[in-house]
């Protein structure tokens, strides 16, 4: 027969391994929300006139990204002149943050 004074050491162990596992997932929480704040995840993108996929690449990926980064160029990759067509007022309630940068060719 098991003494009582065993089970009661066999559950007030059972208890401090419980509360250090939840300690240390707090922790560990706390340290994946310290680096969270240190480092950030940007996708950036050249935009082509691809309305359709930008529309699905913000809607995919809004949870995961912290800061999109769009790029137009008035250039197209031969060296033509092209009109700037992105419309920021499509995505301006989809995203948190957005930027838009506009290239020049550099010749």
């Amino acid at each position: 027969m098991i003494k009582q004074s065993t089970l009661a050491y066999a559950r007030g162990a059972q208890l401090a391994l419980r509360e250090m596992k939840i300690a240390n997932a707090l922790e560990k929480r706390s340290v994946d929300a310290n680096l969270r704040t240190l480092m950030m995840i940007y996708d950036c993108f050249l935009y082509y006139d691809e309305d359709m996929l930008l529309d699905i690449r913000l809607n995919t990926l809004a949870d995961v990204i912290d800061r999109f980064v769009i790029v137009e160029s008035t250039h197209t990759f031969t060296g033509k002149k092209r009109q700037l067509n992105f419309d920021i007022n499509t995505v301006l309630l989809k995203i948190k943050l957005f930027m838009l940068c506009m290239m020049k060719h550099l010749s």
